[in-house]
């Protein structure tokens, strides 16, 4: 959640409250997409070749290093750091992004859209990353 409806919602309702209530919205919003997902006709879109169809097991090392990295101290955006300050120079990956694992999510999204063959798959994933992808301040 962003945007000037943040702080005052947060300082309205606390900050584990605030966090619940993200947290209770995500989780809503990710229920939505998987029964989408199955509402959509499973139809064959192309035979995806084989280096493609094995392209997310290949870059899946990468993106646990992103995830990973996200829940380090270090991370601006974690919510484990004492007191990230934006004053202090980006190093290592946040250098790139403040939310490495919306890039990990986005890019295993891509992937995995590209792997399957499926309406399904486009639909599911191509949601997901775009939802990855448009997070604010990436």
């Amino acid at each position: 959640m962003a945007g000037p409806a943040r702080e005052p919602l947060r300082a309205k309702l606390g900050a584990g409250a605030f966090q619940g209530l993200c947290s209770l919205i995500a989780v809503v919003v990710l229920i939505w997409i998987v029964l989408k997902y199955f509402m959509v006709p499973d139809l064959a879109l192309w035979e995806p070749p084989t280096a493609v169809h094995n392209l997310p097991l290949s870059i899946l090392l990468l993106l646990f290093i992103a995830v990973t990295a996200a829940f380090t101290p270090c991370s601006p955006a974690s919510i484990f750091a004492s007191a990230p300050s934006l004053k202090d120079s980006a190093h290592d990956m946040f250098r790139f992004t403040r939310h490495p694992i919306m890039w990990a999510t986005g890019l295993w999204a891509m992937v995995h859209q590209a792997a399957l063959d499926s309406v399904r798959g486009v639909f599911f994933f191509g949601d997901l990353a775009g939802r990855a992808f448009s997070y604010p301040h990436l």
